[in-house]
């Protein structure tokens, strides 16, 4: 009776380390509330809200605006995107997102597929994500093996911040308000492209196989859920190797439920203007962002049967609208 008694008491005491160490790390990680994986404001949205959910790295962040999508078309659009999100990453994010929306289209920037297994933001894919399984599995899969203390005890990756945290940021860790640009990031600066180069390939074919898995186990949650799945391309001004991109088309068209796109190879019809619509080789900037979001907005309609959902929030949808007109106009002036 006492070893059990003892054996309580260690785990009441393990657990309860747990909840202290876990409540600090939240408290003291920076707040997030732009370039991806933006999770405690996701977590804001009215449930079964969202028609179209996005996955993938910055491309999506960057360049795909929910509230022209729902200005031009009626339909909800949230990105769940993170700063190179790799495809575990991708997998764990939508099993997590699934717990509060049923989306009716899942859309799957498909960069990642040519990333190598780890890149260099980890640490910020993770550390957002709510606690719980899918967290853990991110971390154990998804994530470099050095960075697994850090990322299981948050605490031990921003203590050092401890000072530096202000009451304002407090409040806004425990006062979340929905995103106003549903994980959009809004970009100004301008870089003038002038020759396009290879900015990703298959360099290795283990990771792409691996990458190939994860890739089948998303369209296999979609079809379980009855989710339809859309591979994609975000427009980029630098690009993947065709022959790479035609090689994934082949290796997903025995996919359920999922079809492939290379939104990209369609650039010239969103009006982009070379010399100030891009942020970067790989980013649009806002002007370019909003462009492409009204094009992709028509093609939505056009390929997919979306019928808005019933009940949203017309009002934080349509403060959304303007608040991404607001900039836009702010902008121009």
């Amino acid at each position: 009776m006492k070893k059990k008694h003892w054996l309580a008491a260690v785990l009441a005491g393990a657990l309860l380390f747990l909840l202290c160490t876990g409540a600090a790390g939240a408290l003291l990680i920076p707040v997030r509330t732009s370039f991806g994986s933006t999770w405690d404001m996701y977590l804001q949205e009215p449930e079964d809200s969202i028609d179209v959910l996005f996955f993938g790295s910055s491309h999506v962040y960057c360049n795909i605006v929910p509230a022209i999508l729902w200005e031009d078309t009626g339909t909800t659009a949230y990105l769940m995107s993170g700063p190179e999100q790799t495809l575990p990453f991708t997998y764990y994010y939508l099993r997590e997102t699934l717990k509060t929306q049923h989306p009716k289209l899942i859309c799957l920037e498909v960069a990642a597929v040519f990333y190598h297994r780890y890149e260099s933001n980890s640490q910020a894919n993770a550390a957002y994500m709510p606690l719980g399984w899918n967290r853990l599995m991110a971390i154990l899969h998804g994530a470099e093996p050095e960075l697994w203390p850090d990322l299981l005890l948050p605490v031990l990756a921003y203590h050092d911040r401890w000072q530096d945290v202000t009451t304002e940021e407090i409040q806004r860790h425990l006062n979340v308000a929905p995103d106003p640009m549903a994980g959009y990031t809004w970009l100004t600066d301008i870089a003038e492209m002038k020759e396009p180069t290879v900015y990703c390939s298959i360099t290795d074919e283990g990771e792409y196989q691996r990458c190939l898995v994860y890739l089948r186990k998303i369209a296999e949650i979609c079809e379980k859920e009855g989710i339809q799945l859309l591979l994609f391309n975000a427009p980029t001004y630098n690009y993947v190797r065709p022959e790479d991109l035609d090689r994934l088309q082949r290796d997903t068209a025995d996919f359920p439920n999922t079809r492939y796109a290379d939104l990209n190879a369609d650039r010239d019809a969103y009006g982009i203007d070379d010399a100030t619509d891009w942020y970067d080789g790989l980013h649009l900037n806002g002007r370019g962002a909003e462009k492409f979001s009204h094009w992709l907005a028509a093609w939505l309609r056009d390929n997919y049967a979306l019928a808005p959902t019933e009940g949203e929030d017309e009002a934080l949808w349509q403060s959304r609208v303007d608040a991404f007109h607001g900039l836009m106009a702010a902008l121009e002036s």
